[in-house]
This record gives C-alpha cells, structure tokens and sequence, in this order.
C-alpha cells in the first residue's frame, strides 16, 4: 500500500501480543503504522505496528476525520472507540445474520 492509503482505516492484528485486536491507523510510515484503539491504546501512547502483520478493514474514520489525522491533528479518544464499537457491531449482526440463514437451512 502507498503512503497514507491506511491513515483512517480500521485494521485488524495478525499477530503479536495483540492478536485480533481492532486498532485505528493514526499515522503512517513507509513500512509501519502507529494505531490506536482509545482505550488501552490511547493517542499519547499508540501502538507501532508493522504493516504486513495487519488486515485492511473495510471501515474506518470519514473524510474529516481522516484530514485531520493527515495534518497530524489529534482525534477524541471517544470518536475513536465509537468507531470501534460501531464497526463490531456492524460484524455481530452480519454474522447472526449469516447463522440464521444456515439454521433455515
């Protein structure tokens, strides 16, 4: 991926100590990402992640947000977990959703 094409995006760990945790990219380097969760991971304290141990997410933060994040601006720590929280429940429902249609079956 090029520069600043994962600045915003939701992305999933696929390894290291934070296996399977969803993390937002706050800032991009060549090879590596530094990310965010709001939480144990706040922006004062952000995780430096290698990009290939990452999975691309198809969410993330809205066009606003993201130019701020490119102008190196800070994001609230709760707009931060709030899309967290929306993503995971965007993915609960699509996967109920999914067991419903195999117990029609």
């Amino acid at each position: 991926m090029g520069r600043d094409e994962m600045l915003g995006r939701l992305v999933r760990s696929r390894a290291g100590h934070d296996l399977g945790e969803i993390c937002l990219v706050i800032r991009e380097e060549k090879n590596s990402v530094w990310l965010a969760d709001g939480k144990g991971r706040s922006q004062d304290k952000p995780k430096h992640k290698n990009k290939k141990h990452l999975a691309l997410l198809n969410a993330g933060c809205g066009a606003e947000q993201k130019a701020l994040l490119a102008a190196g601006e800070r994001l609230r720590e709760d707009e931060i977990r709030k899309l967290i929280r929306e993503y995971k429940k965007v993915l609960q429902e699509s996967e109920e959703g999914e067991s419903e249609c195999l117990k029609q079956m």
